[in-house]
């Protein structure tokens, strides 16, 4: 019997990290991800992949009717 892995697909090789940003930034960059209809991971990863030159792939939400 093949078992079928469940969950979005791979985005490659990715590491954790975390920072620490002042309330007021967090809130206006979660607030903009939101407008772009984008996650916070994605924004952030466009935002330094543009300023350091090196392309950055995100991940389109499935559309509405695919979700469950």
């Amino acid at each position: 019997m093949e078992h079928k892995k469940g969950g979005r697909p791979s985005k490659g090789d990715r590491r954790l990290v975390s920072y620490k940003l002042p309330t007021a930034l967090l809130a206006a960059v979660r607030e903009h991800a939101a407008r772009r209809g984008m996650t916070v991971t994605d924004l952030i990863g466009e935002l330094l992949a543009t300023e350091v030159g090196i392309p950055y792939q995100t991940q389109e939400g499935l559309p509405l009717s695919k979700a469950s």
